[in-house]
C-alpha cells in the first residue's frame, strides 16, 4: 500500500477490529475477489441498511450506528470506513459544506474508497447515491480530508 496503513487503522469512532464489524465485512464481500466488487457491495449495504437521521457530529461510531441502523451522515461514513477497511480497502473521510438539490447547505461527511488506483466518493447517507455517483448534493466546498475525523 502506498499508504502504509493508516486508511486501514482503527481509530475511536472506526472501530475496524471489532468482531460485529469484522464479521460483518466478511459476509457482505463473501466471495468476491475485486476491490471495486467489494468496495460496491459494502457501499450497497451500508445504503440500503442504516436509515438517516439528522443531528450534529459523532454521535455513535460505526459499531453503535450497526446497533441502531440508523445515523447522520458522520455515523453513517464512520459505519462505511470501517467495514471497507475491515475488508482490507482504504477508506478516509472528506467533510465539505454542500449545496444539496433542496437548495440548503450544509456541513457534510462522506467516504472516499482507494479501489483501483483512485479515490472513489461513497456518499452512503442519501438512497439516490451509488458508489462513486452522488445525486443528492450539487457542489462542495471541501474543508478536509481525514484518515480520522476530528468530531
Amino acid at each position: 500500500s502506498v499508504f502504509s496503513g493508516k486508511y486501514l487503522a482503527a481509530t475511536a469512532n472506526c472501530q475496524v477490529g471489532s468482531p460485529e464489524i469484522r464479521a460483518l465485512a466478511s459476509s457482505i464481500t463473501k466471495g468476491l475477489t475485486s476491490a471495486l466488487s467489494k468496495a460496491t457491495a459494502i457501499f450497497n449495504w451500508v445504503r440500503d441498511n442504516i436509515s438517516y437521521s439528522f443531528y450534529y457530529n459523532t454521535r455513535y461510531g460505526a459499531l453503535g450506528t450497526l446497533k441502531n441502523r440508523s445515523g447522520n451522515c458522520v455515523d453513517i461514513t464512520h459505519l462505511l470506513v470501517a467495514l471497507s477497511r475491515a475488508a482490507g480497502i482504504q477508506a478516509r473521510y472528506v467533510h465539505a459544506a454542500c449545496t444539496f438539490i433542496s437548495g440548503n447547505t450544509y456541513g457534510h461527511v462522506w467516504a472516499q474508497l482507494y479501489v483501483n488506483g483512485a479515490w472513489v466518493n461513497a456518499d452512503a447517507s442519501s438512497n439516490m447515491n451509488s458508489f462513486g455517483v452522488i445525486k443528492n448534493w450539487n457542489s462542495a466546498s471541501i474543508k478536509g480530508y481525514y484518515e480520522e475525523l476530528p468530531f
